[in-house]
């Protein structure tokens, strides 16, 4: 499914109005309605009011509220999850915050990014039969982990971070997405 904007059609204004009269979008602006049901929508609302589909898909690649979120773990302080795990540092979320980016120039959706427990940020992208989990941590370095259903072994390398290895990095998570065979 494409993210790219497309016309309103009449399912998506009733879910876009829906999300106006809640108060969930903005009285102008964009916000992301979510339907556990369904796919996520993104809705944008004129300052005049005007309601406007703009993408629908689980997850919406690199959508402002995702990038909101990523900058919001600056905020995390060190044992965030009850424990002893470090914040996030801005190292890692500048650079997980690239990577979204990077992604999304692929059209690829990312359904998840959490904070990181051993320090950094998290990424995951889900489609049926394939997992992959990206993890920028704290000093800047970077892992990928990639699981096909059906396949014994799952796949763990490091990636660069700096603009060869995320195009690099994009390339092989975009073939492995598409890929019906083993993992390579």
């Amino acid at each position: 499914m494409s993210n790219r904007p497309h016309p309103t059609t009449a399912t998506s204004s009733i879910y876009a109005a829906f999300a106006v009269a809640l108060g969930i979008a903005p009285c102008s602006g964009t916000a992301r309605v979510h339907q556990p049901w369904a796919n996520d929508h993104v809705v944008a609302v004129s300052s005049g009011g005007e309601v406007r589909h703009v993408a629908t898909g689980p997850g919406v690649a690199a959508s402002p509220k995702l990038e909101d979120e990523i900058l919001g773990f600056a905020s995390l302080p060190n044992g965030w999850n009850g424990a002893a795990a470090p914040a996030p540092s801005a190292m890692s979320i500048e650079i997980a915050t690239r990577l979204c980016h990077a992604i999304a120039a692929r059209e690829l959706v990312i359904n998840r990014v959490a904070p990181s427990a051993v320090g950094g940020v998290g990424i995951t992208l889900r489609r049926p039969s394939h997992y992959v989990y990206l993890e920028v941590y704290n000093d800047g370095k970077a892992m990928m982990l990639r699981e096909k259903e059906g396949v014994a072994d799952e796949v763990v390398e490091p990636f660069g971070t700096d603009k060869d290895g995320l195009r690099a990095m994009t390339s092989l998570l975009e073939e492995f997405l598409a890929d019906t065979g083993g993992v390579t």
